[in-house]
């Protein structure tokens, strides 16, 4: 039951984002193509729709139009990121800034970007306007933040107020930004505590896979959770990891995840609460 509504809300959102490109005249048929073949899980406004039906409630027209916008930011940033990073491939794909150059690619960023804002000023409610807009200068603070801590160790608090900033924000856009297109405080507080979890967690999940295989990250001097944790412990900046520290990064990812399924836990039973619990669950035994 649970993969079926999770293919069907997939389905339901992957038309509206794919009829949204085919009516969107500022967007380039390049792009257009790169968007669709490069196509992930969506899992962002997969989030978010589901979290508004797990309320009891149907999307809305302004619903719909911030989890577009989301989706928008998100591929924006993941191109950004290639160009960054000088990665090749995205999703099984050559990158943007492989097929074409790094200049290119960040304009087509940019152009997303753009897109995205635009979907969001046409949102009734000027609160959502503000929150989204606040959102996403913190998420841009929070990547200039990393910049300038390359090669430094942070406190723990310090990697995850960043990991906040860098992945959880985008999540909470989704997912606390329908809520409020609800008008239901209860639902806030619960969508709150939800998405950042589930985000940072997120973010902590993808860190310690990096460090455990391609190892970008410690290359580029960004060191993220497992690593904090070996220099408390052998007092030296390593990417040789002992048992004791993944252990200890999966259990701190683990503890978010437990505080994600609590906050969900405060809305009534039914099949929509049930899909967003089990997709918690199986990035907690997501290898």
């Amino acid at each position: 039951m649970s993969v079926n509504i999770l293919k069907k809300e997939f389905k339901i959102f992957q038309k509206d984002f794919f009829d949204f490109l085919k009516t969107e005249n500022e967007l380039p048929p390049f792009l257009i193509d790169y968007l669709k073949s490069a196509s992930g899980k969506r899992i962002r406004p997969i989030l978010g729709r589901l979290f508004v039906k797990s309320c009891g409630k149907d999307l809305n027209k302004n619903q719909k139009r911030l989890l577009l916008a989301v989706e928008l930011i998100h591929n924006a940033s993941l191109i950004h990121d290639d160009v960054i990073d000088n990665s090749d491939i995205r999703r099984g794909e050559k990158s943007l800034n492989t097929k074409f150059d790094n200049s290119l690619a960040i304009s087509c960023g940019d152009l997303l970007l753009s897109v995205a804002m635009k979907e969001l000023v046409k949102i009734t409610s000027s609160n959502v306007r503000e929150y989204c807009t606040k959102l996403m200068s913190e998420i841009c603070l929070g990547e200039i933040d990393q910049y300038f801590c390359k090669n430094k160790i942070p406190s723990i608090n310090e990697y995850l107020e960043k990991s906040r900033k860098k992945t959880a924000l985008l999540f909470e856009i989704a997912v606390v930004g329908t809520a409020k297109l609800m008008s239901e405080k209860k639902f806030e507080k619960i969508a709150q505590e939800f998405s950042k979890n589930f985000g940072i967690a997120f973010q902590l999940k993808n860190d310690l896979n990096d460090i455990q295989t391609k190892n970008e990250d410690y290359k580029d001097g960004i060191y993220t959770a497992a690593v904090i944790y070996e220099n408390e412990i052998s007092g030296k900046i390593s990417q040789e990891l002992s048992e004791c520290t993944i252990e200890k990064s999966k259990s701190l990812t683990d503890n978010y995840l437990d505080r994600a399924i609590k906050a969900l836990n405060e809305l009534e039973n039914n099949q929509f609460k049930d899909v967003l619990i089990e997709l918690t669950k199986q990035l907690k035994e997501k290898k």
